[in-house]
């Protein structure tokens, strides 16, 4: 488990930026029996977590609640758009990790041309209880109040990540379309039956598909610097995507901890939204063979926003060590790819 240390009272986990916080749990927890995704007090529980719905243009967040569905007709919530459901890290909140660059990317963008969207952001930044589960309920509360589940799409980084997963495989009589794991956590799931952490079965309607970035991780608990790794190497989607080796990021310097590796998963996620070509992606036995140019790069996908859900298998990337950290454009592709 690397750094990670448990004890009857609690679990040290490393957050999105290579922080290690305690989670409470109860001491007759059975923590062999215990599932990560219910970390945290069992007096914060539900009250704690929000549903934080942003429209284009707003500054400030409408709250959605579970069941009430006057707080849904009341609020700018547009049935004929798309939803982006994104979950931030642990510790993590609305106002810091994925959540604020989301923001940037969707709602204020000064780029007129993107298509709007519901933009919901799950906030437990407290730490909550059976968050996942909540989550999943939320998105059938959605579907119940006549919203397609077709044009729901979950987002998550970090251990946000496992709990889309998780909410995608307990939802009722249906399931999510398309989930995005932004560099799944590792630490306590790499031993973790494929119900309790992200998998390709988390989605299964007409269309399922689990996409996958990895950027800090490690085969097991420690990857090639000998560091706790933050985040899962082996694949764990329909397509995964390894950008600069999965493992360390260009312009990250040392990173001993890998937090700055392990945040760029979301910078190049939202990055894609306004650059649908940049992060043009080989698929390759190994990143060795990418790196060496031995791939003949017949399947290619792009990773991110608009990523088809027909790409399969294991694909290959590089970036810039600084934003804008994609390198194609609509004429480098053409050029180097005849597409």
């Amino acid at each position: 488990m690397g750094d990670s240390r448990i004890t009857p009272e609690v679990i040290w986990f490393e957050n999105g930026n290579g922080i290690r916080f305690p989670a409470i749990i109860d001491e007759n927890v059975d923590l062999n029996q215990l599932n990560p995704l219910f970390w945290g007090s069992t007096l914060d529980r539900e009250q704690h977590i929000h549903f934080l719905l942003y429209t284009r243009g707003d500054t400030s967040p409408y709250e959605l609640t579970v069941g009430n569905v006057d707080s849904l007709e009341s609020s700018k919530f547009d049935k004929a758009l798309p939803t982006k459901i994104v979950i931030h890290g642990f510790t993590n909140s609305d106002k810091v990790g994925l959540a604020p660059v989301a923001r940037s990317a969707y709602i204020n963008s000064k780029n007129s041309a993107l298509p709007p969207v519901n933009l919901i952001v799950v906030d437990w930044g407290k730490n909550t209880f059976l968050v996942g589960v909540k989550v999943a309920r939320f998105i059938e509360f959605l579907v119940a109040q006549g919203n397609s589940l077709n044009k729901i799409h979950c987002i998550g980084h970090s251990l946000g990540a496992h709990i889309a997963g998780f909410a995608g495989s307990n939802m009722t009589n249906m399931t999510l379309p398309r989930i995005t794991a932004l560099d799944p956590a590792l630490p306590l799931f790499e031993d973790a039956t494929d119900e309790n952490r992200i998998d390709p079965s988390d989605a299964a309607y007409s269309y399922p598909y689990v996409d996958v970035i990895h950027t800090a991780g490690g085969g097991s608990s420690t990857n090639r610097n000998g560091r706790a790794a933050l985040a899962f190497f082996e694949p764990r989607g329909h397509a995964d995507f390894y950008v600069n080796n999965g493992k360390t990021q260009p312009g990250c310097g040392l990173d001993i901890f890998g937090a700055c590796a392990h945040l760029r998963a979301y910078e190049y996620y939202f990055e894609s939204v306004a650059n649908p070509v940049g992060f043009l992606s080989c698929e390759c036995n190994s990143w060795k063979e990418y790196d060496a140019g031995t791939c003949e790069c017949s399947n290619v996908a792009f990773m991110g926003e608009h990523c088809s859900n027909s790409s399969r298998g294991m694909f290959y990337l590089k970036t810039r060590s600084r934003a804008p950290y994609a390198i194609y454009t609509p004429a480098k592709i053409k050029q180097a790819f005849h597409i």
